[in-house]
């Protein structure tokens, strides 16, 4: 009987053995594919964070660039010779620009982008007024009027809105907005 009850114990404990060694190699294999898909959806959120702050950079300086322009149109005092106007951006670069934040902004962006781009078609629709006007001096409209809705209502809601759009997007990224407008965007 011993003999049997060895055989008994020896092949138990070889059985054991197997199946405490194929859990523990199922356990490693378990844990060396968790570890695989948590490291591709870390790189996928790195690459997407990436694309969407080269996007928000992109943004920032063509919203600086259209700033730029707001505050410098059409001065009712200008200097003899009048300064010069830097343009608005190109359509392309405009259209870039919008496709990117459809691509990548958060919603809070995009609210805080179309109000920019709001403030800014104002502004726009401002200096075509005065231009009109300029066209037709003898006319009986009011040239005054689109000046001053331009300084004293268009400008200020350009700025207010750009510096809003650069704040959130500031705070997604974790930096300063003014850091943020500094980097070189990826073409």
């Amino acid at each position: 009987m011993t003999g049997a009850v060895g055989i008994t114990v020896g092949i138990t404990g070889i059985v054991a053995t197997y199946k405490t060694g194929k859990q523990g190699r199922q356990h490693a294999e378990a844990l060396a594919r968790q570890k695989n898909e948590h490291d591709a959806a870390l790189a996928k959120e790195q690459r997407d964070q990436q694309r969407r702050s080269e996007a928000y950079i992109e943004l920032l300086v063509m919203a600086e660039r259209v700033g730029q322009w707001v505050s410098m149109v059409r001065p009712m005092l200008d200097t003899d010779p009048p300064r010069p106007t830097p343009p608005l951006p190109e359509l392309l670069e405009q259209a870039r620009s919008n496709a990117l934040i459809s691509a990548y902004a958060s919603s809070a962006v995009k609210e805080r982008y179309g109000a920019w781009r709001e403030a800014v078609l104002k502004a726009i629709r401002a200096v075509e007024e005065i231009e009109f006007a300029l066209s037709r001096p003898r006319s009986d409209l009011d040239h005054v009027k689109p000046w001053r809705e331009l300084d004293l209502t268009h400008r200020a809601a350009e700025r207010e809105t750009r510096e809003a759009l650069a704040g959130q997007i500031a705070s997604e990224l974790g930096g300063s907005a003014t850091a943020l407008a500094s980097r070189t965007p990826v073409t």
